[in-house]
């Protein structure tokens, strides 16, 4: 990555020059000005947050493999909670008690958590719905990469 960096600094750093963003500072102070810009647009570019949700049928279903994608760094943290559900499955209405998991990853690791999730799923049809997060503040952004890498 600082080998891409620094490669494509000369042409930046004119422009940031030209368009006065950096203003009037010694060749190396421009160069690290520029190393954070590049590591912030990275973090807030490339390392997009990802929330998946599914329900499961009791918190024990849930919580050992909650525990394992948070421990295997594939989930930064599961939030968890009893919710009240209707649907309608097989031609009946159904009213039921289920809990929800709320799992919070990152868009590197999102494929390998929908196939745990698939795979350890009590459903014959299980909910796997993400959502992209468009915007997150930078220090929950920063914990969730660190998290899961």
């Amino acid at each position: 990555f600082r080998r891409v960096l620094f490669r494509s600094m000369p042409k930046i750093a004119t422009h940031a020059i030209k368009t006065k963003n950096i203003g009037f500072c010694d060749k190396i102070s421009k160069l690290k000005l520029i190393a954070t810009f590049f590591n912030d647009a990275h973090l807030s570019f490339a390392m997009k947050g990802v929330v998946i949700m599914s329900t499961y049928p009791n918190k024990k279903s849930i919580q050992k493999i909650a525990n394992e994608l948070v421990r295997s760094k594939i989930a930064a943290c599961v939030n968890i909670t009893k919710i009240s559900s209707i649907y309608s499955w097989q031609g009946k209405i159904e009213n039921t008690d289920e809990f929800l998991a709320v799992f919070k990853t990152t868009q590197k690791n999102k494929a390998k958590l929908k196939l745990q999730i698939k795979k350890t799923h009590p459903y014959q049809v299980p909910e796997i719905a993400e959502l992209t997060l468009a915007d997150l503040n930078k220090p929950y952004l920063q914990w969730l990469a660190d998290s899961t890498s």
